[in-house]
């Protein structure tokens, strides 16, 4: 049995990492295999060997516990995983530079993805295209703002990445995409490089005050309007900054959007208000405090909804729970209970009402007290 113990271990290794097989395609992926895991005394004896420098695999294709199904080449597995050495070999050897993998990015794209701040560096010395574009639209400067690596951030733009870069995502600058993930540091440091905070100088797909709103991140909504951003601009859907915080269920930043004046009556492309968005989404805590701030409890939509019948009418989705709280708050302030919309419905009289069917309950009650009282003598 003794003796069988090594052989038994042999073979879990060749099960964890893979049968060796014979050959230049084996060749190739021991290479992959070797730039990703930083092996660089195997890289030089593999190319010499025959190995393919551009070979692009998947770790999912190599390591079985692995998921992932992105084809690499050898230059971008090393990049992406910060192995330097590795790397330096590659480049030194020959090894495209602008080579893609799978999504078209770059090594530079995905270094910068990954926060591999060296790699980022190492690339931009040997040549890389600081601005270059992948399939998303994203360049290095967008990838590394989104996922909040401040670090490269500051490399990419030390040499010269496109502040504004869009590609082909609709206005999707790196500012917008720090602010929409709540990276404050990068905001400001973009905020300090010079980045327009209202891409084009009008409103577009979204601009950072909406998107910084919309994730409820007040130190960026804060850093956003002291840099005089528009507190009334709008995307796409016509929404302002208050609007996409209601809709989203961010009191704290509603309530600084409203402390700085924002317009609590404006109105997206479908005639919604602030409040309306909240009541769509059943966002009990910001349509408190709207209406506590004034607004308009009986604003109706371009289709007619008011408040109340947004909460009672719309479907119950992933807010459902707050639904009888909201439609509580709304009879208790006084919301019209014969409200009707263009299609005829009324709070007692929609599909929906009864989803949860407490919700159905105090609408029903509702309108007993209200046959009730007018029933009463004057």
């Amino acid at each position: 049995m003794k003796k069988s113990l090594p052989i038994i271990f042999l073979f879990g290794l060749f099960i964890f990492h893979g049968l060796p097989a014979t050959g230049q395609g084996s060749l190739s992926v021991q290479l992959y295999r070797a730039a990703r895991e930083g092996q660089a005394a195997e890289i030089q004896p593999l190319l010499k060997r025959g190995a393919n420098i551009e070979a692009r695999f998947a770790d999912g294709e190599i390591w079985s516990f692995i998921k992932d199904d992105i084809k690499r080449t050898p230059l971008i597995a090393a990049a992406v995983n910060g192995k330097i050495d590795v790397l330096q070999l590659l480049l030194k050897n020959g090894a495209n530079i602008e080579a893609t993998d799978d999504n078209n990015n770059t090594a530079l794209i995905g270094a910068a993805a990954a926060g591999q701040t060296e790699a980022v560096r190492q690339l931009l010395k040997n040549g890389a295209n600081v601005n270059a574009i992948g399939a998303m639209g994203e360049t290095a400067l967008i990838s590394a703002a989104e996922k909040g690596k401040t670090d490269v951030v500051k490399v990419l733009l030390d040499n010269s990445a496109d502040i504004e870069a869009t590609g082909n995502m609709a206005n999707g600058t790196a500012l917008i995409l720090a602010a929409k993930n709540g990276h404050a540091d990068i905001v400001h440091l973009l905020l300090y490089r010079g980045a327009m905070i209202e891409p084009g100088g009008s409103s577009g797909y979204e601009t950072a005050l909406t998107q910084g709103a919309s994730n409820g991140d007040t130190e960026v909504v804060r850093l956003l309007l002291a840099k005089d951003a528009n507190i009334e601009a709008r995307n796409s859907n016509g929404q302002t900054a208050l609007m996409e915080a209601a809709a989203s269920g961010k009191t704290a930043a509603a309530r600084l959007l409203l402390d700085k004046g924002a317009n609590i009556e404006a109105r997206s492309n479908d005639g919604r208000t602030a409040l309306l968005w909240a009541a769509f989404g059943h966002r009990t805590a910001v349509a408190r405090l709207l209406l506590d701030k004034g607004a308009n409890i009986e604003a109706a939509s371009n289709d007619g909804d008011t408040a109340l019948i947004a909460a009672a009418c719309s479907e119950a989705g992933e807010t459902g729970a707050e639904k009888p709280g909201l439609v509580q708050l709304l009879l208790n302030k006084g919301a019209n209970l014969d409200a009707q919309n263009k299609g005829g419905l009324t709070p007692l009289t929609c599909p929906n009402r009864t989803k949860p069917p407490a919700v159905a309950e105090l609408l029903e009650q509702a309108g007993r007290e209200k046959k009730n009282a007018a029933g009463k003598p004057q």
